[in-house]
This record gives structure tokens, sequence and C-alpha cells, in this order.
């Protein structure tokens, strides 16, 4: 029988949905946005202000934002503390920025789903800082 906390594996399962999701959104935006870029103009994807180059630069950021949700969803049921505390720590800081750096440069509106977007990682910060912070071992 394993002694890691029942929350931390919880948390590592909600990493691994939320991290596959992103890495799917972000295949999808950016196959979309290059397979015709006039019809992305034309849908609002892109436009004068915001430039393909801040898409894929946005692209870029939400793809190591999925990736570190995966990669510190393994560190949580390994417990490992590089792995787990400190990727869960960067993913939840890099998410945040991530959010207000859509609905700054990219023109994106708040909704219901940024506000979940934010309290996620709000959520990762406070957990593994406080409830969590003495389960990681090495």
């Amino acid at each position: 029988m394993s002694d890691r906390p029942s929350g931390l594996t919880a948390l590592a399962v909600v990493n691994f949905v939320l991290g596959g999701f992103a890495l799917l959104g972000v295949l999808g935006l950016v196959v979309a946005t290059s397979a015709d870029p006039e019809a992305a103009a034309q849908q609002g994807m892109v436009g004068d202000e915001v430039s393909m180059g801040m898409v894929y630069g946005w692209s870029l950021l939400e793809l190591l934002v999925g990736g570190l949700l995966i990669a510190s969803g393994l560190g949580y049921l390994r417990l490992k503390k590089l792995l787990g505390r400190a990727l869960g720590n960067l993913y939840a800081f890099l998410a945040i920025v991530s959010e207000f750096a859509g609905l700054s440069m990219l023109g994106m509106d708040f909704s219901l789903l940024t506000l979940i977007s934010i309290i996620y990682p709000v959520l990762t910060l406070a957990l593994l800082n406080t409830v969590f912070r003495d389960d990681f071992r090495y």
C-alpha cells in the first residue's frame, strides 16, 4: 500500500487530463491557423492587432504549460521535489501568465472558461505550498 496522499494522486490525474486537453488545444489552434491563414483572419483568430507570430508565441507558451502539467503529474505520483513540486509551481505560474497574455495580447474575452483556467493554477499553488509541501521526499 502506498503512503502517497490520495489528494496528491487526484491532483496528478487532473494534471494528466488538463495537460492532454492543453496539448490538443494547441495542436488544433496551430492547425487551424496554419492551414488557411485567410480563414483564420476572417474568423477573428488573427487580425490587424493580432499577428500570426503572437498566436504562435502564445501557442508555444500553452505547449509548455501542457508539458509541465504532464511532467508535474508524474512528479506528484513519484513524490519528487523537482519533478513534482518545482515543476508544479512553475506550471501554475506560467498558466496564470498565459491566461493574462491571452486576454491582453490576443484580445480574448474574459469568460467562465478563463476563470476556471485561472482557478486551477491558483489552487495548485496553494496545495503544493501548504497541504502537500512536506509530502515530497527527494
